[in-house]
């Protein structure tokens, strides 16, 4: 259906009303006065809509059930509704409709305005249809009429014609004493109209009656579900909702690792074990062996045994001294762990080892064909810093965009907020070559999420669980916050707290009863004796008001809160 909804604010008056009326674009506006508004209690505010929406070619609808607004609806013809989905009724009795006017009721015409089933271009086009024909029909009716008075006239005119001119010139001031029974008629008429404003229409009042409230500090522990059907205000448990968005991002960022893409030294070990007693070296291809400190790798498996046997061949043994016992010996392809020029090593080297094994070492030709290439490559610190400084620029844009799309009625659960990055995906990727003119980059999904809670069930739990006396109300609740927000096995738990403002009970049929049909001296004193009143202020719509009209529908009722 194409309407539009104003939502009329406690603090809105008649010309933000109206201002509203007249941005909107739609041909039906619903306007939706708040519970505790007075703006909608005056005759002249609801003439102003009215007149200003026809103006504008619009239909205003009124959606409450406050009986004072019902009746200044009923007065100025114009459509009600109990909500949003209701149909609108006009409140009223059936009005007499003359036989030349449309078969259609006004209940009808605002049903055609409101249906799903008919375009509103079409209903407005129907009944400005309607309007123009009303038009058309009363302007041939004055043409008829002209018509035969001009007829008439043309047949007497011959005969009069000598008789008007004899009149004239025995009555030259009769033209001018009808023009002043004219004016005199049109003053009077005006004058009663005044006088009728003045006394009975235009006086209305404005009560602005000032209630004293205290401030009172709230603190409750509360918990919080994530399935709606688990939810109970009563015992402080809430339903919270979760609130997500996901961003594509990517930055660029400068590599600082280094690698050598150069050859590796190679060439052969000569291991020798020697003793007079049985020993045995086992060493798996892949072995270590170090030479200044410099890391070599074994290429195939190395095995010496000897069994202890004091033979002069020490079984196929190189060499055999009484003395030094059994000598035995390997060779073993290497390779430097790495490129460089500084793995290359000259022949008959020394300082060569193996961890945790004594044996002898030696190379008798030299390990050459070590040389270097160094270039830029992409490293895992380089890749974490960028990651680093996407997450903290995109996070606050991320909460940013999720508190904008909340509604008014919306309590954000700041301290849920979480920004969670997706792996990062490195271009190039981590240990491959940086070509000149290229700069890296990263590129993550990250998925920002906050939960949320109805403020409104928040403030009803506020004032259940508000320890005041039955004579006091609570007028007003600050805004809540809540600490320590931790997930439990149980769920989620915190503790709400804010400040609420309380004050005595009063209502605005209290001060109506009180105030109506009497002097505005003795309303003022008369409201001050209500427990709770501090203050009265009466506005009046003109300055000779000098008493609170009897009819309520002039008569607003604003109840001010003090600190």
């Amino acid at each position: 259906m194409n309407k539009a909804t104003i939502y009329i604010d406690p603090n809105d008056d008649i010309t933000d009303i109206l201002s509203d009326l007249k941005k909107v674009k739609n041909k039906i506006v619903a306007l939706v006065p708040p519970k505790k508004s007075n703006v909608l209690h005056s005759s002249v505010n609801i003439k102003l809509i009215q007149k200003t929406a026809t103006e504008l070619g619009k239909v205003v609808v009124l959606v409450t059930n406050d009986s004072a607004i019902l009746k200044l609806a009923k007065t100025s013809k114009i459509p009600v509704a109990e909500n949003l989905q209701s149909r609108p009724v006009v409140p009223e009795k059936e009005a007499d409709v003359p036989e030349s006017a449309p078969e259609k009721s006004k209940e009808e015409i605002v049903e055609e305005f409101t249906s799903d089933n008919k375009p509103v271009e079409e209903i407005i086009e129907s009944i400005e249809s309607e309007k123009e024909a009303e038009k058309t029909s009363a302007e041939n009716s004055e043409t008829e009429e002209s018509e035969e008075e001009v007829e008439d006239s043309e047949k007497k005119s011959s005969k009069k014609s000598k008789k008007e001119k004899k009149k004239k010139e025995k009555d030259p001031f009769k033209s001018n004493r009808k023009k002043w029974i004219i004016f005199g008629s049109i003053a009077g008429v005006a004058v009663i109209a005044f006088f009728i404003w003045a006394l009975i229409i235009a006086p209305a009042v404005k009560i602005v009656a000032s209630i004293k409230t205290t401030s009172s500090n709230f603190s409750e522990g509360v918990s919080f579900t994530k399935t709606e059907s688990e939810e109970n205000i009563d015992e402080g448990k809430f339903f919270i909702r979760e609130e997500k968005i996901t961003k594509e991002a990517s930055v660029k960022f400068t590599a600082t690792g280094k690698k050598d893409v150069g050859e590796k030294a190679t060439g052969s070990l000569g291991i020798y074990l020697q003793g007079t007693e049985s020993f045995s070296l086992n060493l798996p291809a892949g072995s270590i062996i170090y030479h200044n400190n410099l890391e070599y790798i074994t290429q195939s498996d190395v095995s010496i045994y000897w069994d202890g046997k004091k033979t002069k061949t020490c079984e196929n043994a190189d060499d055999y001294d009484a003395s030094e016992g059994c000598l035995k010996s390997a060779l073993v392809k290497i390779e430097a762990s790495a490129p460089g020029e500084n793995y290359n090593v000259s022949s008959q080297a020394s300082d060569w080892k193996i961890l945790d094994v004594s044996a002898s070492i030696r190379n008798e030709e030299p390990i050459a064909g070590g040389t270097s290439k160094i270039i830029t490559v992409v490293q895992q610190s380089d890749v974490d810093a960028a990651c680093d400084k996407l997450t903290k620029e995109n996070s606050a844009t991320g909460k940013e965009e999720i508190l904008k799309k909340l509604s008014e009625t919306t309590f954000p659960i700041e301290s849920s907020f979480k920004a969670e990055v997706s792996d990062p995906v490195s271009t190039p990727a981590v240990g491959e070559e940086v070509k000149e003119g290229t700069t890296p980059s990263i590129s993550t999904s990250t998925s920002y999420t906050m939960f949320t809670l109805d403020y409104v069930r928040i403030e009803d739990f506020i004032k259940k669980k508000a320890n005041i006396a039955d004579d006091r109300e609570v007028y007003s609740v600050g805004n809540p916050f809540l600490e320590y927000f931790i997930e439990t096995d149980a769920g989620y738990t915190a503790k709400l707290k804010t400040t609420y403002k309380v004050g005595p009970k009063v209502t605005e049929t209290d001060v109506l009863e009180k105030a109506k049909g009497k002097k505005i001296g003795e309303v003022q004193s008369l409201l001050k004796s209500i427990n709770g009143i501090s203050s009265v202020n009466i506005e009046k719509s003109v300055f000779w008001v000098n008493s609170v009209p009897s009819d309520v529908n002039k008569i607003t009722i604003e109840l001010k809160v003090e600190d």
